[in-house]
């Protein structure tokens, strides 16, 4: 447990007996109150001491509160850059595993699509053969009708039931495809409720390798910047020694840890500057 973790768990305690204290205290405070109502006729004093502290706990409970937030904010940078790197490996290893199980789910999802499409047009297309033979049978039987042929009017008429037989057998059958159907249409569905999982975990892993990342690099740009302060401070206490302004007027570099100053600016490279001494100025 780091020292920042030590002082927030001393908080916590401190606060949490002050949140116990609170519910007595305030008993206390509406006690006071009411009985001072009741004798202002004979001028009791007010009672700010009873008053005072519940809103001393109050106080103190807000200040551990907000206490607790800044030294977790220390704690999350620390945290942040210690484990950079391994969060990224980690979850870039993650995100491979869920790039391997996208691709067997779409593939998946393509070959259950790809049967459902072939399930359909099959079926689309007997049932239109089906339909075709009929009409082109019932034709033939209106013309056999037509001539007065008796034996051919029987072979049409047979040729016209059977055709009618098949249609109504392929209509019959769609009823129990459409049943298959449906059971592939449910199962693409549910890949595409995977798939909408797996695509948000590889948003998720993103921001996590994207978060550990700007702790790394935010604390390589601190770091290079006090590098920089460091020359900078040097070019301008030799621009001093020999009369000259600051070459470094309007500098201005953000910091982004979250203790010590917030930026590195003129102020600072004049206050770094006047602690170089002439030795350290000329030194190769």
């Amino acid at each position: 447990m780091s020292d920042y973790q030590k002082q927030i768990k001393q908080h916590q305690i401190e606060m949490e007996q002050l949140e116990k204290q609170l519910p007595k205290l305030a008993k206390a405070a509406k006690e006071a109150k009411s009985l001072y109502a009741h004798t202002r006729h004979n001028r009791a004093p007010y009672p700010h001491g009873v008053i005072n502290d519940l809103s001393n706990a109050k106080s103190e409970i807000a200040r551990h509160a907000s206490e607790i937030r800044r030294l977790q904010t220390l704690v999350d940078w620390e945290d942040g850059i210690r484990s950079a790197g391994s969060n990224i490996k980690k979850a870039q290893k993650e995100i491979s595993q869920v790039q391997n199980d996208l691709r067997k789910q779409q593939d998946k999802r393509a070959k259950l699509s790809s049967k459902l499409e072939r399930l359909e047009e099959e079926k689309r297309t007997e049932i239109e053969k089906a339909r075709y033979v009929e009409k082109q049978a019932a034709a033939s039987y209106s013309v056999a009708l037509s001539d007065g042929d008796d034996a051919e009017e029987q072979r049409a008429e047979k040729a016209l039931r059977q055709a009618s037989e098949a249609l109504a057998e392929a209509t019959r059958d769609k009823r129990g495809i459409a049943t298959a159907t449906q059971a592939l249409k449910d199962e693409v569905e549910k890949l595409e409720a995977t798939i909408a999982e797996s695509n948000q975990t590889l948003k998720d892993l993103r921001h996590q390798q994207l978060r550990a990342a700007r702790f790394m690099w935010a604390d390589r740009l601190d770091k290079a910047a006090q590098d920089f302060a460091a020359m900078a401070a040097h070019l301008h206490a030799t621009e001093k020694a020999m009369g000259r302004s600051s070459s470094l007027t309007d500098l201005y570099v953000p910091l982004h840890v979250p203790f010590g100053p917030m930026s590195i600016n003129e102020d600072t490279i004049t206050a770094k500057a006047g602690a170089i001494s002439m030795e350290q100025l000329i030194a190769a």
